[in-house]
């Protein structure tokens, strides 16, 4: 572990140096240190002294040893030890240092063991292997997503610097490791104390925010932010943007607190030339193009961060983070104030080559031919060959509407230069074709679909919606309105406003139906619309109807549309898989998947999807060994899409794990489960992502049907955390009832219920409830109140669960033998006991097959003891 003099420090709790030496512990002082046998010195710094150690039991190894620099003998020495060690427990990242473990000697001496690190502080790493910008950036990132986790943790840590961060070299990559969390704060104040005064600011002085010099103790996640900032511009130009002699001056403060930092590219150019000569063969570039790079987007970022008045500033590490990763990738940078210029060259570095072309071709069109069709029109109406001018006028639009469309061609996110030249056009359009209301509705309709293409929707929606008034108010054709009103509709759909979507949509069939040689397929495709509206809003017998109907039509004419065809199926699928008929869910899968294979060569990822759709079908009717080949297909098949580390393949694997659980096999299913929560955690990083939260629940599941319901609870707990971050309480609903039963399990019903009460009032609140998640909750729930003694209740949230799944699973399906049998005891415990002995005796009539959650034994028992 390499460290530089300063690489704990120095951090003053008062701004300056202490007035004489804290009192290093002796040789023999040193003695005692648990399992652990000092071998040398590694470093010294403001709290302690870093020590290699080894470490003889209960394993051997070599460890950093962090001994503080006196006993634990005041209360505010307690408490700083304390934070650091909770701090770092609390922490799991790859790019935050270990530890191991946390304790006192013999003598008083409080200790950290920690991983070594075989590396150098971040500046000096990057100096000394000639780092060009692109790979200290890349490092910088690194860090910003250790600091994330911190910050996601409660922990600010407040004293962030190059020597703070150690650098190794793994597989010839740096691979950054955050130490030092001796000064770290709770971001909720329940660690430490609130710093009120200057007096007791703590950090590094030349890396702290205004906010931290000037002994604001409201400090947040900007604080660090800021920090960061600091070593950006260190590793930029080598110099931090305030220099000063490393203390708590005045002028420090005042420099910091109210002067802006210079930019990098400033601070650079006033660099004698030597320095900067030096500093661009440090970073394996030129002066010149140091110059150009530092003047451009990542000056802009660099400045972000350092903005003194943190609201200016990236609110998280995160947004850093990805501010950086954008420049690294060549797109357009937040920091940056666009224009029109800057984002259409950050649109050709990314797609050279035609899309250059593309988008300047787009350029001219936008600022010339909208004029040009309007030159067309007003031409029509001035000279005498008005019908050879409308043809060259409507081939104009013909024209517009082709490169409307080419500027978003299969893009899903409104990270697109166009944008702006877009915005223009439409400006354009309003402004000029006021008095040509079927031109400006065509172009408007345009419009809407490019927009809602590149994901801008609401602006989409106000131009099909401008479109259909302009097509009602002008003598236009019925098929224009019907186009215009399905492209509405769909835009609304996009937007989650399904009820006017689907007004909108059965207009349009109307419309259409009533022409003569209506395409099938854009009947089809409206209805299919109008069905998958329906079916979010739970209106789930109108959705099947109108998709029937739109796949009746297409299988009229099966060479139109497959692509229709196989949307529709899968549609259908999930639609009965959802009503719990997954026999049907099953058959409609299938046939989607032998559509799509004849008309694809190899491996697709629609393929991979139908495929693993109809594996889930498989295991959902007990038909696990046939499910357990179909996923063991849909794995090597996603896998030659994918790749074996994609998220896709991470879900199958650990959908296949659930199958192998339910087949008994629970080594092999343990093992796919922890493979699939390493895939999908490589795959997202440390971020929150609903993956990785799904990896949670499986493994939750594979928890308690083992018995190890500490680990079950804690599966729980962390899923719970996740969706509620990245999804929301509706979405979180489904986990809480998941970890309420996991509770039930573990047989603590009390702590349950208010998760169970959560979830079932996060299902109601929602526009779209899937009625089998709340019979689960409500049987949940019932089963806890009956745990609880309260059988009247119980009894009642029992027997809706047991109505809806009698009713659409059937009376033998495993869920409702489930239902059954807690039913017929919330019977028994209010004394009904000839009903009670009919509800077990109903369960104990289903085959073996459907005994999966139930034992026949514990249902004959109960017939026994009622008899």
């Amino acid at each position: 572990m390499s460290q530089s003099n300063d690489s704990l420090g120095p951090t003053y709790k008062d701004g300056k140096p202490p007035s004489a030496p804290q009192p290093l512990a002796s040789e023999t002082e040193l003695q005692g240190l648990g399992p652990y046998r000092i071998l040398e010195t590694l470093g010294r710094g403001g709290m302690g002294s870093v020590y290699l150690a080894e470490q003889s039991e209960p394993i051997q190894r070599r460890v950093a040893l962090k001994v503080m620099d006196a006993p634990l003998r005041d209360e505010e020495s307690r408490r700083r030890f304390l934070v650091e060690q909770q701090s770092m427990a609390v922490m799991s990242h790859p790019n935050v240092a270990k530890i191991f473990d946390a304790g006192t000697s013999d003598t008083g001496w409080p200790y950290l063991a920690m991983e070594v690190i075989e590396g150098a502080p971040l500046t000096a790493f990057a100096d000394e292997h000639r780092l060009s910008l692109r790979q200290r950036v890349a490092a910088l990132v690194a860090v910003c997503r250790g600091v994330e986790h911190a910050h996601r943790k409660g922990i600010l840590h407040r004293d962030l610097k190059p020597s703070n961060v150690l650098v190794e070299s793994v597989d010839d990559e740096p691979l950054p490791k955050i130490i030092d969390f001796g000064v770290a704060k709770a971001l909720d104040g329940s660690a430490t104390q609130t710093l009120t005064a200057r007096q007791t600011a703590v950090g590094t002085p030349r890396y702290m925010s205004p906010e931290a010099l000037s002994g604001d103790g409201d400090l947040d996640t900007r604080s660090d932010v800021y920090s960061l900032g600091v070593m950006l511009f260190e590793l930029l130009v080598g110099k931090r943007p305030f220099e000063d002699e490393g203390g708590f001056s005045e002028a420090l403060v005042r420099n910091v607190v109210e002067t802006d930092p210079p930019r990098p590219s400033t601070y650079y150019r006033k660099s004698p030339s030597k320095t900067q000569d030096v500093t661009a063969e440090f970073r394996s570039t030129t002066r010149e193009t140091l110059l150009k790079q530092l003047s451009g987007d990542l000056g802009w970022v660099t400045w972000k961060a350092l903005a003194r008045d943190r609201e200016e500033r990236y609110a998280s590490a995160a947004d850093f983070a990805e501010d950086l990763e954008a420049w690294l990738e060549h797109r357009p940078v937040c920091a940056r104030p666009p224009s029109l210029g800057y984002r259409l060259s950050m649109f050709a570095r990314r797609h050279r080559g035609f899309t250059l072309a593309a988008a300047l071709v787009l350029l001219a069109l936008v600022l010339g031919v909208v004029g040009t069709a309007v030159g067309f029109v007003q031409a029509r109406r001035e000279a005498a060959r008005a019908n050879e001018e409308a043809r060259t006028a409507n081939q104009a639009v013909e024209f517009l509407e082709d490169l409307f469309e080419a500027s978003s061609p299969g893009r899903t996110t409104a990270d697109l230069t166009a944008r702006e030249l877009l915005d223009r056009g439409a400006e354009r359009i309003r402004e000029q074709l006021s008095e040509e209301p079927t031109v400006r509705a065509r172009l408007l309709l345009t419009l809407a679909r490019v927009y809602n293409r590149i994901g801008v929707t609401e602006e989409s929606v106000e131009f099909a919606r401008e479109a259909v008034e302009l097509y009602e108010r002008a003598p236009a054709s019925e098929a224009a309105l019907a186009k215009a009103l399905e492209q509405l509709s769909a835009n609304l759909h996009q937007l989650g406003d399904y009820r006017e979507a689907i007004t909108h949509a059965e207009r349009s069939v109307e419309l259409r139906r009533q022409l003569p040689d209506t395409n099938p397929s854009l009947v089809a495709r409206t209805l299919q619309e109008a069905g998958i509206s329906y079916a979010l809003l739970a209106e789930r017998d109108k959705a099947e109807s109108l998709l029937l109907e739109a796949l009746e039509l297409l299988d009229d004419e099966p060479e139109t549309n497959p692509g229709a065809q196989v949307e529709i199926l899968n549609a259908l699928g999930a639609l009965r898989g959802e009503q719990g008929d997954a026999e049907a869910a099953e058959g409609h899968f299938s046939r989607a998947f032998e559509i799509q294979e004849a008309r694809t060569e190899g491996a697709s990822a629609t393929l991979v999807g139908l495929l693993g759709n109809v594996a889930a079908a498989q295991n959902e009717q007990g038909k696990l060994v046939e499910a357990a080949d179909t996923f063991g297909r849909a794995i090597r098949l996603a896998t030659e899409v994918h790749g074996p580390t994609n998220f896709r393949v991470g879900n199958m694997v650990g959908n296949h794990g659930i199958n192998l659980m339910r087949l008994g096999r629970l080594e092999e299913a343990e093992e796919s489960l922890q493979q699939s929560h390493e895939i999908l955690l490589a795959h997202h990083g440390d971020r929150m992502h609903y993956d990785v939260a799904l990896s949670k629940v499986r493994l939750r599941n594979f928890y308690l049907e083992t018995e190890r319901f500490d680990e079950a609870l804690q599966a729980g707990r962390e899923a719970i955390e996740i969706l509620l971050e990245v999804r929301g309480e509706k979405v979180a609903a489904e986990e809480r009832n998941g970890f309420g039963y996991a509770l039930l399990m573990a047989g603590r019903a009390e702590d349950a219920e208010p998760h169970l009460r959560d979830a079932l009032r996060g299902y109601l609140s929602g526009e779209s409830v899937n009625p089998r998640d709340l019979a689960n909750v409500r049987s949940n729930l019932g089963r806890v109140r009956l745990a609880l003694g309260d059988a009247d209740e119980a009894k009642a949230l029992l027997a809706e669960a047991l109505q809806w799944r009698e009713e659409n699973l059937g009376p033998q399906h495993e869920e409702t033998v489930l239902a059954l049998r807690w039913h017929a005891a919330s019977l028994a415990a209010l004394g009904q006991r000839e009903r009670a002995l009919e509800s077990y005796e109903r369960a104990a009539a289903a085959p073996d097959e459907a005994m999966v959650y139930v034992e026949r034994e514990e249902i004959e028992r109960a017939i026994a003891a009622l008899q």
